[in-house]
């Protein structure tokens, strides 16, 4: 949630990756404050904090938008929320843009309470794609994020985002 409370404020960033296989470029939307999308954004080098660095939108290549958002109940909902503004279009992307899927931070280390693994299991079925980062210890302690600390499937973010990018065609449909 942003400073006025309301869920989905928009913590955006894009810049082009720096090595090879990534998508192009990737928005990143904070489905509530603490979620960790700037971690991620350091720990992949995709996006930035900066909106002003976005490229230019061009409806014929749609740039993926990735929800971030914590494990507890209301990191959830708030994801939830912001997939459910996405198919009824009030979240307002652009056409030059495309919910990509969603990124569940764990918010503590093991596994979820079955209540809490049975909400992530229906709200990633609102997006097109989910993936789960583990807790992390170090980064809950500050230090940054290495090669060291940082889960495999941070880096396959990028990886899938690009196979999901070579599948789309020209006007933004699957192949």
């Amino acid at each position: 949630m942003n400073a006025g409370g309301t869920p989905g404020a928009v913590r955006v960033g894009a810049q082009l990756p720096a090595y090879p296989g990534a998508a192009q470029a990737l928005l990143w939307l904070s489905a509530h404050g603490g979620c960790g999308a700037t971690t991620l954004q350091a720990a992949t080098g995709l996006g930035s904090e900066d909106a002003h660095l976005l490229p230019i939108a061009n409806a014929l290549c749609p740039v993926p938008v990735l929800v971030v958002a914590r494990t507890h109940a209301h990191g959830l909902i708030c994801a939830q929320q912001l997939a459910a503004r996405a198919a009824g279009s009030g979240l307002a992307l652009a056409a030059a843009y495309r919910l990509a899927g969603l990124v569940l931070v764990a918010d503590a280390p093991g596994k979820l309470p079955k209540p809490l693994a049975e909400l992530a299991q229906l709200v990633s079925g609102g997006y097109p794609r989910a993936w789960r980062v583990p807790y992390v210890e170090a980064w809950r302690l500050g230090e940054p994020p290495s090669a060291a600390n940082t889960p495999g499937v941070v880096a396959r973010i990028g990886q899938d985002l690009a196979k999901a990018s070579a599948a789309i065609d020209l006007r933004g449909r699957p192949q």
